[in-house]
């Protein structure tokens, strides 16, 4: 019984991944793979050119993809995307391959201006940088992942951490506010 409720789950998966699939390819998109897609996963802007999936993604349910066009989104291969996730993306975020990402994580490229005391903050503009998560990265719970940002090669970034303009050390465990560097991953 369990066995056959599990099929019926999946199936909905499979079913929102080639959606998503089609739609991408047809918008002018790279997808490479069906990808597996939870429930209530929101494009705030229809997918087009700038977007890229790689092959056997697998997004968790209420995730928002804010890319309107221009905005670049490179996703590599087995990325693993749990629930809650918001990602924005007005100019570059690319994410590597083998990337783990938990539940409540916001990756956003740009910020609003907000110096000039004698305008409203909406009618400053935006700072837009770029953001490059490497192969082998796993992202801990409710993390920031903000502009200027390169998170190198097999790091990890613990829970609640606030991760902008700064590049990680390969194999570098970080964490905290701000983002300190714990150790490092080593080779048993």
């Amino acid at each position: 019984m369990y066995s056959l409720f599990k099929f019926f789950f999946r199936l909905g998966d499979y079913y929102r991944g080639l959606k998503l699939f089609l739609l991408i390819n047809l918008c002018g998109g790279i997808c490479k793979g069906i990808p597996k897609v939870g429930k209530s996963v929101i494009f705030k802007y229809p997918p087009h050119k700038g977007i890229k999936f790689g092959k056997k993604c697998d997004i968790g349910s209420f995730i928002q993809f804010d890319i309107p066009p221009g905005g670049v989104l490179e996703i590599g291969d087995n990325l693993k995307l749990t629930n809650t996730i918001n990602i924005a993306v007005s100019n570059k975020v690319r994410i590597g391959n083998n990337v783990l990402i938990a539940e409540g994580v916001s990756i956003r490229d740009s910020q609003h201006n907000y110096l000039n005391s004698e305008e409203l903050i909406s009618q400053q503009g935006l700072e837009v940088g770029e953001i490059e998560i490497k192969d082998d990265v796993w992202i801990g719970k409710n993390s920031m992942i903000l502009l200027n940002t390169v998170i190198n090669k097999g790091c990890v970034i613990g829970a609640s951490s606030i991760v902008k303009s700064k590049t990680t050390d390969n194999y570098g465990v970080y964490a905290g506010l701000p983002l300190k560097k714990i150790k490092e991953r080593t080779s048993r």
